[in-house]
């Protein structure tokens, strides 16, 4: 459970140290309910 939570915490790291935001490869699996999330956060 250390190591999982190690990992986690490094690539949170990672990830929010970057410049940029991530983004979803165009057509991935998960894209619909992402744009549906976003959708219903900028109602």
């Amino acid at each position: 459970m250390v190591q999982d939570t190690k990992l986690g915490l490094y690539a949170g790291l990672v990830i929010g140290n970057q410049d940029e935001m991530p983004t979803w490869n165009e057509g991935d699996e998960f894209e619909a309910a992402r744009l549906a999330a976003l959708s219903a956060v900028n109602q």
